[in-house]
């Protein structure tokens, strides 16, 4: 019995010995082959191998986004990704009223050279003459860049030349959105150095057509990251001023009014439209004095001729009344 117990130990301690050693050699058989194909897929499909930085950016931005955005929590993230200074695209809306409308556009372009920003777009209107013979009220929309540094004094200077009546400001962080294209730009143009040595290295023309293809690919890619960071790098230094600028002859009041202070506007506005309105009248009277001279004369002629008419149709009937006044003194002798 003893026998046999130590027989079925040996034996099993046996078939875990022969069992571990088949694993060693059966993972380090896996890995060899694993490395083998490895090799041979890079060495026959370098179009998989050029799939691979892709892979990589794709990782970057997402790491390059975490990064930062635990950095502002407070966690404790690695600085790589994490920009020196804030990405922010300054938006402003202005609309104002002006009783000078041409003085006021002269000085806000000659203030808009003097910070060395421009005019992006420019709509001016009004220039016709209305029915009270004046010159029309103007209106304009323009679109200014001005540089973001002197964004806050090109605004202290319109408020103080103009009556503004609407004024909003947005402001956009792209701070993360720029340090992600950076980030895929830097793995673009290391994807782009990679091709470049497998192209040079590549011995089929499958190969050869297939790293071309990507190489143009990704050219496509980093001149499209390229110009946004352009882009970006624009809204960030010169910020964007959409201002609508409306001559008037009254500006509208910003602030709450006592009850003297709309008597006098509404005194002041109904005595410009019954100055209006008496010019109205006195214009297209004076214009119509050459109908109302002819109409004058055509009905002076008319009653000329109604009077010699009338003129004529009593001398004949008192010319009648005579004659038979004579008959009748004739019959009576």
């Amino acid at each position: 019995m003893k026998k046999r117990i130590w027989t079925l130990v040996m034996a099993t301690a046996l078939s875990l010995a022969l069992f571990g050693c088949g694993s060693g050699g059966g993972s380090k058989s896996a890995a060899m082959g694993m490395n083998k194909i490895t090799a041979e897929t890079a060495a026959a499909a370098p179009a998989m191998a050029v799939d691979q930085p892709g892979e990589v950016a794709e990782y970057d931005e997402g790491a390059a986004s975490t990064s930062i955005s635990g950095g502002f929590d407070g966690a404790t993230s690695s600085q790589t990704y994490l920009p020196e200074g804030r990405k922010l695209i300054r938006t402003m809306n202005l609309n104002v009223e002006t009783t000078s409308f041409d003085q006021l556009l002269d000085s806000l372009r000659a203030k808009v050279s003097q910070l060395e920003g421009y005019i992006q777009q420019s709509d001016i209107s009004g220039n016709s003459i209305t029915n009270y013979g004046r010159p029309s009220l103007k209106c304009a929309s323009l679109t200014l860049r001005i540089p973001v540094d002197h964004l806050d004094s090109f605004i202290s200077q319109v408020e103080s030349e103009c009556n503004v009546i609407y004024k909003f400001e947005n402001v956009s962080d792209v701070t993360l959105e720029y340090s992600d294209v950076e980030s895929r730009l830097k793995t673009l143009r290391m994807e782009q150095e990679r091709l470049w040595e497998l192209l040079a290295q590549a011995d089929s023309t499958e190969s050869i057509l297939a790293l071309e293809q990507r190489l143009t690919d990704v050219s496509i890619e980093i001149e499209t990251s390229e110009s946004r960071l352009r882009h970006l790098d624009n809204s960030v230094l010169y910020s964007t001023v959409y201002l609508n600028i409306n001559e008037v002859d009254l500006e509208s009041p910003t602030q709450p009014e006592t009850a003297w202070q709309q008597i006098q506007r509404g005194f002041a506005r109904n005595i410009t439209s019954l100055g209006d309105a008496l010019t109205v009248f006195l214009i297209r009277f004076l214009s119509s004095l050459p109908i109302l001279i002819f109409c004058l004369l055509i009905l002076l002629i008319l009653c000329f001729i109604l009077r010699r008419i009338r003129r004529k149709y009593h001398r004949g009937k008192a010319g009648n009344t005579s004659e038979k006044e004579e008959k009748k003194e004739k019959g009576e002798n």
